[in-house]
């Protein structure tokens, strides 16, 4: 990720910054913001267990992780054969990964790439100390660790998986670049 961290223009382009990329989509984000067809808006790698609010895991069971969703907002500038393309190697993707689902916003150009753990839920009786919105929310993302674990390495693998369809139009429709430099000069000037 050291690249990221070098474009101050990329960073700017971020809610937060750079410092609050997640790790397992940091990468991915800046190729495809790199793209010039196609751009992100918003985006979780998905986590359990991490970097969901203190008060709400102090009610999850033993033995179960609390889980939040895995996530990213593609938004097409203008239609193209590129990223038309783009969206239906991501389609096959999910396709092969029953956690996964793509919906197409009806009104804008824009698609909500999903990574659930949904089915992996089972029904939660306990009542906790929190207020009724909070310990509802905890119910619909606590899942068993060794449920949990490795639909999370699902997820990993589903990224990698993307990052490699974004790494094919670099090196196939992005020919002429010998390095980073050139190759953002060609993204920017095709933007």
């Amino acid at each position: 990720m050291e690249d990221i961290f070098k474009d101050p223009v990329f960073a700017k382009q971020l809610y937060g910054g750079v410092k609050d990329l997640d790790p397992d989509v940091g990468t991915l984000i800046y190729k495809i913001y790199n793209l010039p067809f196609i751009n992100t808006g918003w985006s979780c790698s998905g986590h359990i267990g991490k970097s969901i609010p203190q008060e709400m895991l102090s009610t999850k069971r033993e033995g179960y992780f609390v889980y939040l969703p895995g996530n990213m907002k593609f938004i097409v500038p203008k239609p193209n054969p590129l990223a038309e393309e783009f969206m239906k190697k991501t389609l096959e993707i999910v396709d092969r990964n029953r956690f996964s689902s793509l919906k197409k916003d009806k009104e804008k150009d824009e698609y909500w790439l999903l990574l659930e753990m949904e089915d992996l839920l089972e029904p939660h009786t306990e009542e906790g100390t929190l207020a009724s919105f909070d310990r509802d929310w905890v119910k619909r993302h606590e899942i068993r660790e060794e449920l949990a674990i490795p639909r999370y390495e699902s997820f990993k693998n589903f990224w990698k998986e993307l990052e490699t369809v974004v790494d094919g139009y670099k090196s196939h429709h992005l020919q002429g670049a010998s390095n980073l430099v050139d190759f953002l000069n060609i993204v920017r000037a095709n933007r």
